[in-house]
């Protein structure tokens, strides 16, 4: 029978903790403590053979090729993406939410950045271009940026504020139009 391997970015509580809860060690290996010196030397034995990410690309020398720096990319957003699977999303925080949305935003090819739409219009008399971002998006620059999960709730909390405010004064308004209408 297989015994079971440290996964690739796994420390040595997490392992130890799986081995021992392994069913098929549990049968295997009935004493707890036999259990445990065996999960003890497969750790041992598979530490030598993984080596860290960032030992791997970036203490011997910076990358040199394209080729490396590319396969380095490639592990980092594979490790990434390997925690992320483990992750219950119904127990984020706020942030952490956020900065997974934003990791799987830049994944998806989404650079977040988009182009505004340009129109012509008419200010102060003189034609003028007004770039404009799809929803979500705001303009910095010239290119349209994806906002925050926070920026968007911002805004919308500003927005509802701003209308609610809007239709108070137009209460106001029409109130006084019907006092200056029945006086004439």
């Amino acid at each position: 029978m297989p015994l079971p391997k440290p996964d690739k970015y796994e420390d040595e509580d997490d392992f130890i903790s799986r081995c021992m809860s392994d069913d098929k060690m549990k049968k295997e290996f009935s004493d707890n403590k036999q259990r445990y010196a065996v999960c003890m030397k497969q750790f041992e034995k598979n530490e030598g053979e993984k080596m860290d990410i960032y030992e791997k690309y970036l203490l011997p020398s910076s990358p040199e090729s394209i080729n490396e720096i590319d396969e380095f990319m490639s592990d980092l957003m594979e490790s990434v993406f390997n925690f992320i699977v483990t992750i219950d999303i119904e127990e984020l925080n706020e942030d952490q939410y956020e900065l997974l949305e934003e990791i799987l935003d830049m994944y998806n090819g989404e650079l977040n950045e988009k182009a505004p739409k340009r129109t012509r219009v008419v200010r102060d008399g003189k034609k003028v271009t007004k770039m404009q971002c799809p929803s979500g998006y705001k303009l910095v620059g010239k290119k349209c940026v994806k906002q925050s999960a926070a920026e968007k709730r911002t805004r919308s909390k500003a927005s509802k504020r701003g209308a609610k405010k809007k239709k108070g004064q137009q209460t106001s308004i029409s109130r006084k139009r019907k006092r200056s209408m029945k006086r004439t």
